[in-house]
Protein backbone atom coordinates (compact mmCIF):
# COMPACT_ATOMS: atom_id res chain seq x y z
CA UNK A 1 0.00 0.00 0.00
CA UNK A 2 1.05 3.95 -0.27
CA UNK A 3 -1.23 5.40 2.35
CA UNK A 4 -0.58 8.91 2.74
CA UNK A 5 0.10 9.56 6.34
CA UNK A 6 -1.92 11.64 8.73
CA UNK A 7 -3.58 14.20 6.79
CA UNK A 8 -6.22 12.72 3.74
CA UNK A 9 -8.81 11.42 4.83
CA UNK A 10 -11.80 9.59 2.61
CA UNK A 11 -15.33 10.68 1.59
CA UNK A 12 -17.77 7.83 0.07
CA UNK A 13 -19.98 8.67 -3.35
CA UNK A 14 -23.12 7.28 -2.53
CA UNK A 15 -24.53 7.40 -6.20
CA UNK A 16 -23.72 9.16 -9.38
CA UNK A 17 -24.90 8.81 -12.93
CA UNK A 18 -23.33 10.17 -15.54
CA UNK A 19 -25.19 11.71 -19.14
CA UNK A 20 -26.46 15.43 -18.19
CA UNK A 21 -23.84 18.74 -17.36
CA UNK A 22 -24.19 18.48 -14.20
CA UNK A 23 -24.52 14.45 -13.54
CA UNK A 24 -26.80 13.18 -10.92
CA UNK A 25 -25.85 12.81 -7.65
CA UNK A 26 -25.61 14.45 -4.72
CA UNK A 27 -22.27 13.22 -3.19
CA UNK A 28 -22.30 12.49 0.59
CA UNK A 29 -19.07 14.66 1.52
CA UNK A 30 -17.67 17.57 3.19
CA UNK A 31 -14.78 18.76 1.70
CA UNK A 32 -12.06 21.93 2.48
CA UNK A 33 -11.19 23.78 -0.48
CA UNK A 34 -8.79 26.67 -0.47
CA UNK A 35 -10.14 29.55 -2.70
CA UNK A 36 -6.47 30.34 -4.41
CA UNK A 37 -7.83 33.88 -5.47
CA UNK A 38 -10.69 34.42 -2.96
CA UNK A 39 -8.37 34.94 0.06
CA UNK A 40 -10.28 31.81 2.39
CA UNK A 41 -10.77 28.10 2.75
CA UNK A 42 -14.15 26.94 3.02
CA UNK A 43 -15.86 23.95 4.31
CA UNK A 44 -18.74 22.86 1.94
CA UNK A 45 -21.17 20.42 2.15
CA UNK A 46 -21.29 18.64 -1.42
CA UNK A 47 -25.27 17.02 -0.91
CA UNK A 48 -26.24 20.66 -1.67
CA UNK A 49 -22.93 22.16 -3.05
CA UNK A 50 -23.14 24.65 -0.16
CA UNK A 51 -20.61 26.14 2.59
CA UNK A 52 -20.71 25.82 5.78
CA UNK A 53 -17.69 27.47 7.26
CA UNK A 54 -15.18 29.69 5.72
CA UNK A 55 -12.22 31.13 6.99
CA UNK A 56 -10.77 34.83 5.47
CA UNK A 57 -7.30 34.88 5.68
CA UNK A 58 -7.78 38.78 7.19
CA UNK A 59 -7.94 36.78 10.76
CA UNK A 60 -4.66 36.06 10.74
CA UNK A 61 -3.43 39.19 8.49
CA UNK A 62 -5.80 41.56 9.19
CA UNK A 63 -5.38 44.87 6.95
CA UNK A 64 -3.46 42.64 4.15
CA UNK A 65 -5.39 39.51 3.07
CA UNK A 66 -8.65 41.92 2.65
CA UNK A 67 -9.43 40.81 -1.29
CA UNK A 68 -8.12 40.64 -4.26
CA UNK A 69 -9.43 44.30 -5.16
CA UNK A 70 -7.04 45.67 -2.76
CA UNK A 71 -3.60 46.48 -3.78
CA UNK A 72 -2.28 43.87 -1.51
CA UNK A 73 -3.78 40.21 -1.38
CA UNK A 74 -2.84 37.30 -0.28
CA UNK A 75 -2.86 33.88 -2.00
CA UNK A 76 -4.22 30.78 0.07
CA UNK A 77 -2.68 27.41 -1.64
CA UNK A 78 -2.60 24.37 -0.01
CA UNK A 79 -5.44 23.96 2.78
CA UNK A 80 -5.24 19.94 4.71
CA UNK A 81 -7.37 18.58 7.60
CA UNK A 82 -6.34 16.47 10.08
CA UNK A 83 -6.28 14.95 13.86
CA UNK A 84 -3.79 16.54 15.99
CA UNK A 85 -2.24 14.45 18.49
CA UNK A 86 -4.57 15.83 21.46
CA UNK A 87 -7.87 14.71 19.51
CA UNK A 88 -8.51 18.32 18.08
CA UNK A 89 -9.31 18.78 14.49
CA UNK A 90 -6.74 21.00 12.98
CA UNK A 91 -6.66 23.19 9.56
CA UNK A 92 -3.16 23.64 8.28
CA UNK A 93 -2.08 25.86 5.42
CA UNK A 94 -0.22 28.32 3.75
CA UNK A 95 -0.54 31.78 1.67
CA UNK A 96 1.62 34.26 0.35
CA UNK A 97 0.92 38.74 0.40
CA UNK A 98 1.00 39.80 -3.12
CA UNK A 99 1.19 43.40 -4.01
CA UNK A 100 -0.68 43.78 -6.97
CA UNK A 101 -0.47 47.28 -7.64
CA UNK A 102 3.07 46.85 -9.15
CA UNK A 103 2.17 44.78 -11.86
CA UNK A 104 5.03 42.54 -10.94
CA UNK A 105 5.59 39.57 -7.96
CA UNK A 106 9.12 40.91 -8.26
CA UNK A 107 9.44 43.06 -4.78
CA UNK A 108 11.44 42.37 -1.53
CA UNK A 109 8.19 41.51 0.42
CA UNK A 110 5.89 40.18 -2.45
CA UNK A 111 5.10 36.16 -2.09
CA UNK A 112 6.74 35.92 1.55
CA UNK A 113 5.18 32.59 2.89
CA UNK A 114 3.44 32.47 6.11
CA UNK A 115 2.03 28.68 7.51
CA UNK A 116 -0.66 28.46 10.12
CA UNK A 117 -2.48 25.27 11.79
CA UNK A 118 -6.17 26.44 13.51
CA UNK A 119 -8.57 25.23 15.36
CA UNK A 120 -11.43 23.59 13.51
CA UNK A 121 -14.09 24.48 15.29
CA UNK A 122 -13.03 28.04 16.41
CA UNK A 123 -10.54 28.60 14.14
CA UNK A 124 -8.44 29.42 16.96
CA UNK A 125 -4.52 29.49 15.94
CA UNK A 126 -3.16 26.78 17.02
CA UNK A 127 0.88 27.18 15.64
CA UNK A 128 1.93 29.39 12.93
CA UNK A 129 5.18 30.29 10.78
CA UNK A 130 6.33 33.86 9.83
CA UNK A 131 10.28 33.12 9.84
CA UNK A 132 13.29 30.76 9.17
CA UNK A 133 16.09 30.11 11.40
CA UNK A 134 18.99 28.34 9.17
CA UNK A 135 21.41 28.59 12.40
CA UNK A 136 22.49 25.20 11.00
CA UNK A 137 23.20 26.30 7.74
CA UNK A 138 25.73 29.08 7.55
CA UNK A 139 26.59 28.38 3.88
CA UNK A 140 23.01 30.24 3.18
CA UNK A 141 24.33 33.55 4.55
CA UNK A 142 20.98 33.62 6.82
CA UNK A 143 20.03 34.29 10.31
CA UNK A 144 23.15 37.00 10.34
CA UNK A 145 22.10 37.77 14.47
CA UNK A 146 21.81 35.04 16.81
CA UNK A 147 19.48 37.20 19.31
CA UNK A 148 17.06 37.20 16.68
CA UNK A 149 17.69 34.06 14.34
CA UNK A 150 14.57 34.84 11.96
CA UNK A 151 15.01 38.23 10.86
CA UNK A 152 16.03 39.12 7.99
CA UNK A 153 19.34 41.40 7.11
CA UNK A 154 17.71 45.26 6.10
CA UNK A 155 21.00 45.54 3.58
CA UNK A 156 20.21 42.04 1.97
CA UNK A 157 18.85 42.72 -1.88
CA UNK A 158 15.59 41.30 -2.48
CA UNK A 159 17.18 38.34 -3.78
CA UNK A 160 18.87 37.36 -0.93
CA UNK A 161 15.86 37.90 1.55
CA UNK A 162 14.01 35.74 -0.55
CA UNK A 163 16.27 33.11 0.04
CA UNK A 164 15.91 33.06 3.87
CA UNK A 165 12.31 33.30 3.66
CA UNK A 166 9.87 30.72 2.66
CA UNK A 167 8.50 32.05 -0.90
CA UNK A 168 4.98 31.12 -2.33
CA UNK A 169 5.28 28.13 -0.39
CA UNK A 170 2.25 25.64 -1.59
CA UNK A 171 2.19 22.75 1.00
CA UNK A 172 2.79 22.19 4.32
CA UNK A 173 2.80 18.49 5.99
CA UNK A 174 2.95 18.13 9.52
CA UNK A 175 5.21 15.08 9.88
CA UNK A 176 5.41 15.33 14.36
CA UNK A 177 4.35 16.94 16.88
CA UNK A 178 4.21 17.47 20.96
CA UNK A 179 3.18 20.27 23.38
CA UNK A 180 5.84 22.30 22.95
CA UNK A 181 6.32 22.24 19.25
CA UNK A 182 5.06 21.39 15.64
CA UNK A 183 7.30 19.70 12.47
CA UNK A 184 7.02 19.96 9.23
CA UNK A 185 7.37 19.64 5.98
CA UNK A 186 7.02 22.28 3.47
CA UNK A 187 7.00 22.91 0.21
CA UNK A 188 9.02 26.11 -0.71
CA UNK A 189 7.95 26.61 -4.43
CA UNK A 190 9.80 29.96 -5.50
CA UNK A 191 12.98 29.01 -3.89
CA UNK A 192 12.91 25.97 -5.22
CA UNK A 193 13.48 23.17 -2.59
CA UNK A 194 11.30 20.92 0.79
CA UNK A 195 11.90 22.63 4.09
CA UNK A 196 12.20 20.33 7.24
CA UNK A 197 11.58 22.48 9.69
CA UNK A 198 10.05 22.50 13.58
CA UNK A 199 8.28 26.27 15.00
CA UNK A 200 7.80 26.42 19.04
CA UNK A 201 3.99 26.64 19.53
CA UNK A 202 4.95 29.90 21.44
CA UNK A 203 6.63 31.69 18.88
CA UNK A 204 7.04 32.30 14.70
CA UNK A 205 10.24 31.33 14.20
CA UNK A 206 11.05 28.09 12.73
CA UNK A 207 14.36 26.51 13.01
CA UNK A 208 15.32 24.83 9.94
CA UNK A 209 16.51 21.14 10.07
CA UNK A 210 17.33 19.97 6.38
CA UNK A 211 17.12 21.36 3.28
CA UNK A 212 16.22 19.35 0.36
CA UNK A 213 17.58 21.09 -3.07
CA UNK A 214 20.34 21.61 -5.47
CA UNK A 215 23.08 22.48 -2.77
CA UNK A 216 21.62 19.83 0.32
CA UNK A 217 20.65 16.75 -1.62
CA UNK A 218 22.00 14.06 -4.25
CA UNK A 219 20.16 13.90 -7.62
CA UNK A 220 18.02 16.95 -7.26
CA UNK A 221 19.59 17.96 -10.96
CA UNK A 222 17.76 20.44 -12.69
CA UNK A 223 14.43 20.73 -10.54
CA UNK A 224 12.21 23.66 -9.69
CA UNK A 225 9.26 25.25 -8.38
CA UNK A 226 7.86 22.23 -6.42
CA UNK A 227 4.53 21.98 -6.63
CA UNK A 228 3.26 19.52 -4.26
CA UNK A 229 4.22 16.98 -1.83
CA UNK A 230 2.73 13.78 0.12
CA UNK A 231 4.81 11.77 2.57
CA UNK A 232 3.87 8.33 2.49
CA UNK A 233 5.24 4.75 4.03
CA UNK A 234 6.12 2.40 0.94
CA UNK A 235 7.40 -1.46 2.80
CA UNK A 236 8.30 0.73 5.89
CA UNK A 237 10.17 3.53 4.46
CA UNK A 238 9.08 6.77 4.55
CA UNK A 239 9.29 8.32 1.36
CA UNK A 240 7.85 11.84 -0.29
CA UNK A 241 5.61 12.04 -3.45
CA UNK A 242 5.96 15.44 -5.16
CA UNK A 243 5.66 17.19 -8.02
CA UNK A 244 8.19 19.75 -10.01
CA UNK A 245 6.76 22.08 -12.01
CA UNK A 246 9.75 23.14 -14.29
CA UNK A 247 13.13 22.69 -14.69
CA UNK A 248 16.44 24.53 -15.41
CA UNK A 249 17.25 24.97 -19.37
CA UNK A 250 20.67 27.07 -18.34
CA UNK A 251 22.78 24.51 -16.97
CA UNK A 252 24.76 21.73 -19.12
CA UNK A 253 22.66 18.97 -17.55
CA UNK A 254 19.37 21.38 -18.55
CA UNK A 255 20.55 21.85 -21.67
CA UNK A 256 20.94 18.10 -22.15
CA UNK A 257 17.51 17.11 -21.51
CA UNK A 258 16.03 20.08 -22.93
CA UNK A 259 14.79 21.47 -19.92
CA UNK A 260 12.67 24.87 -19.35
CA UNK A 261 10.00 26.51 -17.81
CA UNK A 262 6.61 24.38 -16.88
CA UNK A 263 8.65 21.62 -18.31
CA UNK A 264 8.14 19.27 -14.39
CA UNK A 265 8.14 16.14 -13.27
CA UNK A 266 6.71 13.87 -10.65
CA UNK A 267 9.64 12.14 -8.28
CA UNK A 268 10.02 9.74 -5.38
CA UNK A 269 12.39 10.16 -2.45
CA UNK A 270 13.18 7.97 -0.03
CA UNK A 271 13.41 10.38 2.97
CA UNK A 272 15.73 8.91 5.21
CA UNK A 273 18.95 8.47 4.03
CA UNK A 274 17.59 10.77 1.61
CA UNK A 275 17.58 9.22 -2.05
CA UNK A 276 16.13 9.40 -5.22
CA UNK A 277 14.10 6.10 -6.07
CA UNK A 278 12.61 7.34 -9.89
CA UNK A 279 11.38 10.41 -11.59
CA UNK A 280 8.38 10.54 -14.51
CA UNK A 281 8.69 10.74 -17.04
CA UNK A 282 11.88 9.51 -17.43
CA UNK A 283 15.35 11.29 -17.92
CA UNK A 284 16.49 11.52 -21.38
CA UNK A 285 19.47 13.56 -22.97
CA UNK A 286 18.62 14.91 -26.66
CA UNK A 287 15.20 15.03 -26.30
CA UNK A 288 12.60 16.44 -23.77
CA UNK A 289 10.66 13.94 -21.62
CA UNK A 290 8.48 15.67 -19.26
CA UNK A 291 4.98 16.79 -17.55
CA UNK A 292 3.55 20.00 -18.88
CA UNK A 293 2.97 21.91 -15.44
CA UNK A 294 2.61 19.11 -13.45
CA UNK A 295 0.58 20.00 -9.71
CA UNK A 296 -0.98 18.17 -7.26
CA UNK A 297 0.01 14.60 -6.42
CA UNK A 298 -1.84 11.53 -5.08
CA UNK A 299 -1.67 7.75 -4.26
CA UNK A 300 -4.29 5.14 -4.98
CA UNK A 301 -4.56 1.29 -4.01
CA UNK A 302 -7.05 -0.44 -6.35
CA UNK A 303 -9.24 -3.25 -5.48
CA UNK A 304 -6.88 -5.86 -7.34
CA UNK A 305 -3.97 -4.46 -5.29
CA UNK A 306 -2.28 -2.57 -7.82
CA UNK A 307 -0.80 0.81 -7.10
CA UNK A 308 -1.13 3.91 -8.91
CA UNK A 309 0.10 7.30 -8.65
CA UNK A 310 -1.87 9.57 -9.65
CA UNK A 311 -0.87 14.08 -10.50
CA UNK A 312 -2.90 16.80 -12.17
CA UNK A 313 -1.05 17.38 -14.92
CA UNK A 314 -2.62 21.10 -15.81
CA UNK A 315 -2.00 21.66 -19.20
CA UNK A 316 -1.75 17.74 -20.13
CA UNK A 317 -4.31 18.08 -22.97
CA UNK A 318 -3.30 21.49 -24.06
CA UNK A 319 -2.61 21.57 -27.96
CA UNK A 320 -0.44 24.65 -27.95
CA UNK A 321 3.11 24.40 -29.19
CA UNK A 322 4.97 25.21 -25.88
CA UNK A 323 5.08 24.39 -22.33
CA UNK A 324 2.64 26.17 -19.94
CA UNK A 325 0.57 27.79 -22.51
CA UNK A 326 -3.40 27.00 -23.84
CA UNK A 327 -5.55 25.58 -21.89
CA UNK A 328 -6.73 21.85 -21.17
CA UNK A 329 -5.60 19.21 -18.42
CA UNK A 330 -5.51 16.12 -17.60
CA UNK A 331 -5.31 13.46 -14.46
CA UNK A 332 -2.14 11.28 -15.45
CA UNK A 333 -2.25 7.84 -14.12
CA UNK A 334 0.71 5.51 -13.46
CA UNK A 335 0.99 2.03 -12.14
CA UNK A 336 3.38 1.73 -9.51
CA UNK A 337 5.66 -1.73 -10.18
CA UNK A 338 8.77 -2.83 -8.05
CA UNK A 339 11.00 -1.08 -10.65
CA UNK A 340 9.25 2.16 -10.83
CA UNK A 341 6.19 3.87 -12.45
CA UNK A 342 4.80 2.65 -15.70
CA UNK A 343 2.40 5.06 -17.88
CA UNK A 344 -1.33 3.98 -18.31
CA UNK A 345 -3.40 6.98 -19.92
CA UNK A 346 -3.51 10.25 -19.19
CA UNK A 347 -7.71 10.95 -18.48
CA UNK A 348 -9.35 14.07 -19.69
CA UNK A 349 -13.47 14.84 -19.46
CA UNK A 350 -15.56 15.33 -22.36
CA UNK A 351 -16.47 18.47 -23.92
CA UNK A 352 -20.18 17.51 -22.66
CA UNK A 353 -19.30 18.27 -19.40
CA UNK A 354 -17.00 21.32 -19.76
CA UNK A 355 -13.63 19.77 -20.06
CA UNK A 356 -11.16 20.46 -17.27
CA UNK A 357 -9.05 23.15 -17.72
CA UNK A 358 -6.32 23.90 -15.78
CA UNK A 359 -6.68 20.98 -12.73
CA UNK A 360 -4.45 21.84 -9.82
CA UNK A 361 -5.24 18.78 -7.16
CA UNK A 362 -6.23 14.78 -7.28
CA UNK A 363 -8.11 13.26 -3.65
CA UNK A 364 -8.38 9.38 -3.83
CA UNK A 365 -11.81 7.90 -2.56
CA UNK A 366 -11.76 4.58 -0.86
CA UNK A 367 -14.17 2.95 -3.71
CA UNK A 368 -11.30 3.71 -5.92
CA UNK A 369 -12.77 6.85 -7.77
CA UNK A 370 -11.04 10.41 -7.00
CA UNK A 371 -11.82 13.41 -6.66
CA UNK A 372 -10.77 16.69 -8.96
CA UNK A 373 -9.90 20.07 -8.27
CA UNK A 374 -10.27 22.08 -11.42
CA UNK A 375 -8.66 26.04 -11.01
CA UNK A 376 -10.30 27.01 -14.41
CA UNK A 377 -7.16 28.99 -15.42
CA UNK A 378 -3.65 29.77 -14.33
CA UNK A 379 -3.52 33.26 -13.69
CA UNK A 380 -5.85 35.78 -12.20
CA UNK A 381 -7.67 36.67 -15.23
CA UNK A 382 -10.17 33.56 -16.35
CA UNK A 383 -12.90 32.88 -18.39
CA UNK A 384 -13.67 29.42 -17.41
CA UNK A 385 -15.10 28.14 -13.96
CA UNK A 386 -13.81 26.27 -11.11
CA UNK A 387 -14.88 23.20 -9.99
CA UNK A 388 -14.73 19.40 -8.03
CA UNK A 389 -15.43 16.63 -10.69
CA UNK A 390 -15.45 12.82 -9.22
CA UNK A 391 -14.09 10.54 -11.55
CA UNK A 392 -14.12 6.53 -11.71
CA UNK A 393 -10.65 6.11 -13.60
CA UNK A 394 -11.00 2.53 -15.29
CA UNK A 395 -8.42 0.01 -15.60
CA UNK A 396 -6.02 -0.13 -18.86
CA UNK A 397 -2.93 -2.02 -20.23
CA UNK A 398 0.22 0.13 -20.63
CA UNK A 399 0.47 0.59 -24.59
CA UNK A 400 3.90 1.05 -24.37
CA UNK A 401 3.85 4.67 -24.69
CA UNK A 402 6.22 7.07 -22.00
CA UNK A 403 3.44 9.11 -20.88
CA UNK A 404 5.93 12.54 -22.40
CA UNK A 405 4.26 16.38 -23.17
CA UNK A 406 4.36 17.26 -26.81
CA UNK A 407 1.61 19.14 -28.59
CA UNK A 408 0.41 16.26 -30.77
CA UNK A 409 0.68 13.89 -27.85
CA UNK A 410 2.48 11.20 -29.61
CA UNK A 411 3.60 9.39 -26.43
CA UNK A 412 -0.02 10.48 -24.34
CA UNK A 413 -2.91 8.19 -24.09
CA UNK A 414 -5.83 10.39 -23.97
CA UNK A 415 -8.46 8.38 -22.07
CA UNK A 416 -11.95 10.13 -22.23
CA UNK A 417 -13.46 9.33 -18.78
CA UNK A 418 -17.42 10.71 -18.28
CA UNK A 419 -17.32 12.39 -14.65
CA UNK A 420 -19.38 10.45 -12.32
CA UNK A 421 -20.53 13.66 -10.50
CA UNK A 422 -19.82 17.52 -10.16
CA UNK A 423 -18.70 20.30 -11.09
CA UNK A 424 -19.13 21.65 -7.21
CA UNK A 425 -17.90 24.62 -5.49
CA UNK A 426 -17.76 26.71 -9.02
CA UNK A 427 -18.88 29.94 -6.77
CA UNK A 428 -15.17 29.99 -5.52
CA UNK A 429 -12.99 32.44 -7.34
CA UNK A 430 -10.18 29.51 -7.82
CA UNK A 431 -9.81 26.14 -6.05
CA UNK A 432 -6.36 25.02 -5.63
CA UNK A 433 -7.12 21.87 -3.58
CA UNK A 434 -9.58 20.19 -1.64
CA UNK A 435 -9.50 17.75 1.26
CA UNK A 436 -12.40 16.04 2.62
CA UNK A 437 -13.21 15.98 6.28
CA UNK A 438 -13.27 12.52 8.17
CA UNK A 439 -16.21 11.13 9.04
CA UNK A 440 -18.69 13.69 7.76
Amino acid sequence: MLPPVGARAWILVLFALPGCDRPLGPTEATVLSSDLRGNQWVIADLRDDTITDSYPLSELDPGVCEGAENPVHCLLFESRVRDAADGAQEIDFTWSALDSGDGDDEARDDLLARLAGVDREDHSTRWSVRGLDFSGFPETGCSPDPADPCAIDPAATAAEAWNCSLRMAHTVWVTDETDADVSMWVVDSRNNRLVDLTVPRDGTCAVVNRLVDAEHAPDWDVYVSVNSLIRAEIDGEETLLMTVKGSLPDTKSGEEQEGGSSRGKVLLWREDPLAQLWEFPPETTGTESFANTPHGVASLERPDGERWVLFAQSLGASDRPDYGFGSGGSVTVLRLDADGPVYLYDAILPESQGVLRFPRDITPLPDGRVLVSDSGCLGDRCDYPTGLWVLDLPDAAPTGKTGAWSADHAQQELLTVEADDGPYLSALDMIFSTDVLPGE
